[in-house]
Order: C-alpha cells, then structure tokens, then sequence
C-alpha cells in the first residue's frame, strides 16, 4: 500500500481541501494531493535543496499550479488558511506543533500523522497498514473540533487522604490551546503545561511544590459552561490517588460572573 496515498485517504482529501505538508520534503504529498485528490496544497520545507526538488517534480507532473512551496520553518508558517495538515516528522516535533494546530486550524480540520502521536491528544483514528516497503505503518488522524471558552479564573477544593486543599486556575486560550497557572492556598504556583481543550475536554498537567517533594497533578475533565468535571490524578512521593475533580469558573477575563 502507498502510505502516503492512504494517509490523504485517512484524512479524506477531496478536492475542496487545502492540505498542508509541514516538512514536505521533495514534495510527493503535496503532489499527490493536488494530483490524485485535486486539492490545492502548500508544502512546508527549511531544506532548500529539498524545496528545489519538490518544485521541480510539481512541474515534472504538472501539478505547479495547484501547488505552493514555502521556504519557512514549520513552527512559524500560518496554518489558519489549511484544512488538512499532513505530518511525517518526528515525535518531538508533532508535540511542539500541538499547540500551533490547535490555535490556529479552524473547526473540522483533520490532522494526519505518520507513525507518531500527539502524546496525550488522543487521535480520532488509528490504524496500522503494510507499506510497499513490507513494513507496518502506524497512521494517527484527529479532527479539530470547536473548542469550549475556559479562560477565566477557576476555583475548587480537592480532598484526598492527606486532607484538603483549595486551588486557583489561570488560563488564557487561543482556540484549542490553552496556557495558565496553577495555584494553591500556601502560595506555590506552576505553570500548566501539556495542556489543550478538543471539544469539551480540557487536559493539562501541573508540579506544585508541597514542603521538600513536587506534587504532580494530570487534570481530565467535560467543560460545560462554567464548571469542569473529570478526575486529577494525584501522584504524591511514591504513591498516585485518582480523586474527582470539580472546578467553578468565578471570572471570566473582562467580566465578573454572578
């Protein structure tokens, strides 16, 4: 099986479609895109020689008018005009990437990944094909949904076995991708990080000090309004507790709620 062919297939390309190809290389998805699919596509490379090759194998099969090569750093290109974006990187990059798709691709953008995840973004879809190299291919596709509003200060009390404990939530939001700090009632704060809302689900991790030991917290929770409901796990010395987690939204950033 083309790999490259199935993972516009995952992505369901059509000719509506601008696909985008963060690293393409010497251009074959972003051919295949507009030549098999008809779509228009922008390939994304910081290797001129590469970006030379791909421009000329467009012209080889007479795509140059459907297609766009950008001499750009994938970190800084916009992606606010892709519909599908196409990424065979490695996982470093898909994870530094995660933040830009999630602010700046538009609800119902597909994200189509080669053999590497989103940590945890949990993928749409997923399924291993076998290459025309005979090796198996891991395919990830995940779908940009409309993301619930959650900037604003949050409050709640978690009570676990050590007693409880009251926190504050700052975050600020940028589509999909949400930053912020976390504090607790003695004063130590931390900032969020792996964090991101798909939907109504809100994900972040946080490190609070607590005497000599870092407190570690993995927030999952349903956005609906202005409450959170999900679970922290809680991992505290050698030790992690799930506990329910039930925040109330007391500020929204430029009003006061009731």
């Amino acid at each position: 099986m083309d790999v490259a062919e199935r993972m516009l297939e995952l992505a369901g390309v059509t000719e509506e479609d601008v696909v985008y190809d963060l690293g393409c290389g010497d251009g074959r998805i972003v051919i295949l895109a507009a030549k098999k699919f008809g779509a228009r596509a922008v390939g994304v490379e910081i290797d001129p020689e590469l970006l030379w090759e791909a421009e000329r194998n467009a012209r080889k099969e007479g795509v140059e008018d459907r297609v766009t090569f950008l001499y750009q750093d994938a970190l800084k290109v916009d992606l606010s005009g892709a519909t599908v974006v196409a990424l065979f990187l490695l996982p470093k990059l898909n994870r530094m990437l995660r933040p830009k798709l999630l602010a700046e691709l538009k609800p119902g953008a597909r994200v189509v990944s080669h053999d590497f995840d989103m940590g945890s973004w949990e993928p749409d879809k997923f399924e291993e094909v076998k290459g025309e190299d005979g090796g198996t291919h891991r395919l990830y596709l995940w779908r940009i949904k409309r993301p619930a509003k959650v900037a604003g200060r949050w409050r709640w009390t978690e009570r676990g076995p050590w007693g409880k404990e009251e926190f504050v939530l700052e975050l600020e939001q940028h589509g999909g991708a949400i930053e912020g700090m976390l504090f607790d009632r003695g004063g130590a704060q931390a900032a969020i990080r792996d964090s991101f809302v798909s939907g109504r689900r809100i994900h972040f991790v946080a490190s609070l000090r607590d005497g000599k030991i870092y407190v570690k917290r993995f927030f999952w929770g349903t956005a609906a309004g202005d409450r959170i409901e999900g679970t922290v796990e809680v991992r505290r010395g050698g030790g992690a507790r799930v506990l329910p987690w039930q925040a109330r939204r007391v500020k929204r950033w430029g009003g006061q709620l009731p």
